[in-house]
């Protein structure tokens, strides 16, 4: 995901992950605890987590060290969590994975798959992994 021992890889990717939440004008609750949990896994109080919510997103770039595949699939959750997909959110990740390397058609298919997975009974998240290790392995 990023480089564990980097503070700011970190940080800015989770700056990346609140640019997408807050693309469609504001930040879900959904959205929000999603944020927290991951900024949690990266070793974050609350508290600095909500300081990076707060911050300023407009020129943020995803870290070098990010595993581009995790990034874009993160983007991709964090938009579909609240299961209202805003244009504008869809926009940045297509522009974001684009920028990965991926082709601008990867957004819309992990999307068409993870909502394959939602009808069979999964919740976002779990469709999000388990769609992840399929592609992950394909890679």
């Amino acid at each position: 995901m990023f480089k564990r021992d980097d503070k700011s890889d970190a940080d800015q990717y989770l700056k990346m992950l609140v640019k997408v939440a807050k693309a469609d004008g504001h930040i879900e609750e959904k959205e929000y605890r999603f944020i927290q949990e991951l900024g949690q896994k990266m070793k974050k109080t609350p508290a600095e987590v909500e300081s990076i919510i707060n911050t300023d997103t407009d020129n943020i770039e995803a870290p070098s060290g990010t595993d581009k595949l995790r990034l874009v699939f993160d983007l991709i959750c964090i938009m579909m969590v609240d299961k209202d997909i805003d244009d504008n959110e869809l926009d940045i990740c297509t522009s974001i994975a684009m920028k990965s390397g991926f082709e601008p058609e990867v957004v819309k298919d992990i999307i068409y798959r993870v909502n394959q997975e939602v009808k069979q009974g999964h919740t976002v998240v779990q469709a999000y992994e388990k769609v992840y290790e399929t592609l992950k392995n394909v890679q």
